[in-house]
């Protein structure tokens, strides 16, 4: 018997990200100008992610799975993002939180990005589960590209579903390493980075597809489909 639940978070805080004001932010005294200094993790700059919906599950004798996502609705890309779960029993108790890493290092503009996190604890003691970012890069040492998604196709099969898509370089420099990473919340366990195009250059377009089968049954829409490279050392 499997237990599952999940949460949905309207963020209308998004809104509230382009209003942030231009003069900069301070932190410890310092005044920092720039627009990225604008998301700096303190209490007066939320994070430029926000945790948009969360699904726990688990079967009898196993412990609690915890997985969700994460949404980038700004203009500049954010790295080494970390959630904290908070896990709570029927009578809204803290039983213990767990923190860890999203998926994909890197959280790029209107993209969404994975967390899959275990826990200690057993489902039927668990009557409520909460997700937070507590910790965010703005910077990385390598450059992280999204090319255009110019059509993507998804269809559902028994335990799982198969993806087609094309991509294209909008860019003016190559995009190299172009990978792609599709999910939904029920699935098993996620899968890696699937390697779409070693090099693609500006203005080419490339297609892409695979089969992911890791499901009980017919996976729960939405799958979510997320293609990133890098720019040429």
């Amino acid at each position: 018997m499997m237990f599952r639940l999940r949460s949905v978070f309207n963020s209308l805080i998004f809104l509230g990200l382009v209003l942030l004001v231009s003069s900069g932010s301070v932190r410890a005294g310092v005044t920092c100008p720039t627009a990225s200094c604008q998301y700096l993790p303190i209490v007066s700059s939320p994070s430029p992610v926000q945790v948009m919906q969360i699904e726990y599950f688990g079967w009898l004798g196993q412990t609690l799975r915890v997985k969700g996502e994460i949404a980038n609705m700004t203009d500049i890309s954010v790295y080494d993002v970390e959630v904290e779960i908070s896990v709570y029993n029927y009578n809204q108790q803290l039983l213990g939180t767990i923190s860890g890493a999203t998926v994909l290092t890197a959280t790029l503009p209107g993209q969404v990005n994975l967390f899959d996190l275990g826990t200690n604890f057993y489902p039927g003691d668990v009557g409520n589960v909460s997700a937070r970012i507590t910790d965010w890069s703005l910077t990385n040492p390598q450059l992280y590209i999204a090319p255009t998604l110019v059509m993507t196709e998804v269809q559902y099969i028994f335990n799982g579903y198969t993806v087609a898509g094309e991509i294209r370089n909008d860019t003016l420099i190559p995009i190299t390493n172009v990978q792609g990473w599709s999910w939904t919340l029920d699935q098993l366990t996620h899968t890696g980075a699937l390697p779409i195009v070693d090099v693609l250059q500006p203005g080419e377009t490339a297609s892409f597809g695979w089969t992911v089968n890791n499901y009980y049954a017919t996976p729960s829409p939405p799958v979510r489909i997320v293609v990133q490279g890098f720019a040429p050392p």
